[in-house]
């Protein structure tokens, strides 16, 4: 009885331990995102009676004394949890991983090494009216030392997490992402019910002011479309009918919201879930296959009925969908970038975050005053081109490696018949696309990664590390003969 017990206490002592180490990942994933935040101030609101009104602005670096915080935290936490990890399972850091990185860092490091400092004339070519505009910028040591510091401590999360996230115990770690997707289910759902409150005149008549507490309409789309996909993902690992009511939940909605990349890719994922979760299930869960088929139908009805009923207001959606002005406007931004890469240094190193910014903005306010319909934003409406102005080929490349990793999980995956991982997929390619209008995506240098992170990445990671414990000799064996 007294073995009965101590075995009992050192299982509850081992659990308490593991969810400790995940909260402690957890907690090191979000503050990640601090070494790509801009800074923080107080400016005076002419709205608010000259207030001095907290704002942010991607213009400068995330606050020194915030920054010392950040990065103290990221390293303590990641010692205590190595530590805590080496105890458990005497897993060391991996040393392939961390020497590519170590490399990658000395190598990025040239950028800072052989800049140029003081102030810099920047002259470039503008794709519009051929006319060449030249930009003052000043780089000092700190400067160039932030760009390098903050975009390196950023990258080294993922050989970090490459690491540490498959030696956790694949239950509490399954757990832990499912915990995540419902809290952004619940993130959209509660947006929505602001929404259907606040901004209910809005909503009877399709107006273009719905953006919920997001501040943005395309913020709420991004939000929606982030809790339609956790639906999905769920609903395929493990259908319950919450999620399965939530697909067809967050769709209804994105179809007034009007932000048109997420309700397309919505619309993707979706119909995906709704044809393919039949075939690959339909004798291990036949409810859910009819209940998707009944929707199937439902879409496709009520789609054909909208069209007879509200012929005229969908007609005045779809020439919303056909007016390509958004779309051109976000083009004149990837031109007027692209143009500002016109020299092998910054080709390879990029201008750094910081730097970008402050020049790309000078730069759109000489040139705007030829350009039409024409709005100035700190960003370049396009996650690639961003990474590529931020870092360099260097970062791009970075980025480009870890989506060929995920491509390998995913084509393993497959080869192990494991069939559901065909979601992973469609929303990997939905991810790409919207990177291509949008300044965020899957590993991006930006603060709203840890969302595609814990959408995608996590649970695509946490499949191939099942999938992997559970081959043994016996197993490749028999696939091979197969």
């Amino acid at each position: 009885m007294v073995a009965i017990n101590t075995n009992i206490n050192e299982q509850k002592i081992n659990r308490k331990s593991e969810i400790i180490d995940i909260v402690l990942f957890i907690v090191i994933s979000v503050a990640t995102c601090g070494f790509a935040l801009g800074c923080f101030g107080f400016e005076l609101d002419a709205n608010n009676n000259n207030q001095n009104t907290l704002v942010y602005r991607m213009r400068g670096y995330l606050n020194l004394p915030l920054l010392i915080v950040v990065f103290v935290a990221y390293v303590a936490l990641i010692g205590l949890l190595g530590y805590r990890r080496y105890k458990k399972s005497r897993v060391l850091p991996s040393k392939g991983i961390w020497i590519m990185f170590i490399a990658g860092s000395l190598l990025y490091l040239l950028g800072p090494v052989t800049a140029m400092y003081g102030n810099q004339l920047h002259s470039f070519t503008c794709p519009f009216d051929g006319n060449i505009y030249q930009v003052n910028y000043t780089y000092s040591i700190m400067d160039r030392f932030l760009t390098w510091f903050c975009n390196t401590m950023f990258f080294s999360y993922f050989p970090f997490a490459l690491t540490y996230f498959k030696t956790f115990d694949k239950t509490y770690m399954s757990k832990a992402v499912h915990f995540a997707f419902y809290f952004l289910i619940g993130l959209g759902i509660s947006m929505n019910l602001y929404s259907h409150i606040f901004e209910f005149q809005d909503w009877l008549h399709m107006g273009e002011n719905i953006m919920s507490f997001a501040g943005h309409k395309n913020y709420y789309g991004f939000y929606e479309l982030l809790a339609i996909i956790c639906a999905a993902i769920y609903f395929f690992q493990k259908p319950n009918w919450f999620v399965a009511i939530c697909l067809p939940y967050f769709f209804l909605n994105m179809l007034i919201i009007p932000s048109r990349t997420p309700l397309v890719l919505a619309t993707i994922v979706l119909i995906f879930t709704l044809i393919v979760f039949p075939i690959i299930n339909r004798k291990k869960y036949p409810q859910f296959s009819r209940y998707c088929l009944i929707v199937l139908g439902c879409v496709v009805i009520l789609g054909i009925a909208g069209v007879i009923i509200l012929r005229d207001k969908i007609a005045s959606i779809l020439s919303q969908f056909g007016d390509l002005s958004t779309m051109s406007y976000r083009m004149d931004h990837w031109k007027m970038a692209f143009s500002m890469l016109n020299d092998p240094y910054h080709v390879i190193f990029g201008y750094g975050r910081v730097p970008f910014v402050n020049i790309y903005l000078d730069y759109q306010t000489q040139a705007v005053q030829y350009l039409q319909q024409f709005d100035i934003l700190e960003f370049a409406h396009n996650a690639y081109l961003e990474t590529w102005m931020y870092t360099g080929l260097l970062g791009l490349g970075v980025v480009l490696s870890q989506y060929g990793y995920m491509a390998y999980m995913t084509i393993h995956l497959l080869k192990r018949r494991r069939y559901f991982t065909m979601v992973y997929i469609v929303i990997f390619l939905c991810f790409l696309l919207y990177g291509m209008v949008e300044p965020r995506m899957l590993f991006s240098f930006d603060a709203g990664n840890i969302f595609f992170v814990v959408v995608l990445f996590w649970p695509l990671y946490l499949d191939y590390c099942n999938c992997k414990k559970e081959e043994s000799p016996k197993d490749l064996l028999l696939h091979q003969l197969d």
